[in-house]
């Protein structure tokens, strides 16, 4: 009996030593795990930055392109505009002067038929 007492007395200090090592280690990994974890809430916010930064230039390089595309379409028409009034221009003054040799070359005709029959009367 004396020697089963003095196993359970082992036991129980190697428990308890057991137990003290389980809370160190658990307390050991506890700051281990804290420290990885604010390092990885670190990194993240770095990591969330980098991409904020790179989303937002991105953004202004695409409405800075925007922006030269609409300006050169918005010369481009003002030069189609510009060509299309000289040319609508051109075609009137066109018209205008068929329209004038029309009626001129009608009123010659009038006047050598309006001659020629007098010439027969």
């Amino acid at each position: 009996q004396k020697l089963t007492q003095a196993r359970l007395d082992k036991f129980e200090l190697f428990e308890q030593h057991s137990s003290a090592q389980v809370q160190g280690f658990e307390s050991l990994l506890h700051s281990h795990l804290g420290q990885l974890s604010d390092k990885l809430d670190k990194n993240l916010s770095n990591v969330q930055a980098k991409l904020r930064e790179d989303f937002q230039t991105q953004l202004c390089n695409e409405r800075q392109a925007r922006e030269s595309f609409h300006t050169t379409i918005q010369e481009h028409v003002a030069t189609e505009r510009t060509a299309r009034s000289a040319h609508h221009s051109e075609v009137n003054n066109r018209v205008l002067t068929v329209e004038q040799k029309h009626t001129d070359e009608v009123a010659s005709l009038r006047e050598q038929v309006s001659a020629e029959s007098h010439a027969r009367v």
